[in-house]
């Protein structure tokens, strides 16, 4: 059984999923859009198939699918927005993107906009 953190509920909840969640709480980056602008987040918690991520404050004009850029990473995962709830929200791992040979100039971009928070 797994307690979920985020139920206002002290009791444990039966853990249906495919796959299992791990807790993460890793800092990392939104990023979309004609301009790349980075919205700071945490994923919260990972499993094989997506994440649930933490964007404060809210944010509520998230597009369906977008990158997500683990902190000191080189890694851009393209994602597709599956649920929102106010500042939390869950997505489907789309694709992995090594950002050291990005390839296009789109994952350029990405690449750009994150390089304060990603390690060569």
């Amino acid at each position: 059984m797994a307690v979920d953190p985020f139920t206002s509920s002290a009791s444990a909840l039966r853990e249906n999923r495919r796959y299992p969640r791990q807790r993460t709480h890793e800092n990392a980056q939104i990023v979309f859009g004609p301009d790349y602008l980075p919205l700071t987040c945490v994923i919260v918690d990972t499993s094989a198939w997506g994440a649930r991520v933490r964007l404060e404050p809210a944010f509520n004009q998230l597009p369906k699918i977008f990158y997500l850029v683990p902190e000191k990473k080189m890694l851009a995962y393209e994602v597709m927005l599956v649920w929102q709830k106010a500042e939390r929200f869950g997505v489907k791992i789309i694709t992995k993107h090594d950002l050291r040979n990005p390839g296009s100039a789109e994952l350029s971009a990405v690449r750009r906009s994150c390089a304060t928070d990603i390690e060569p």
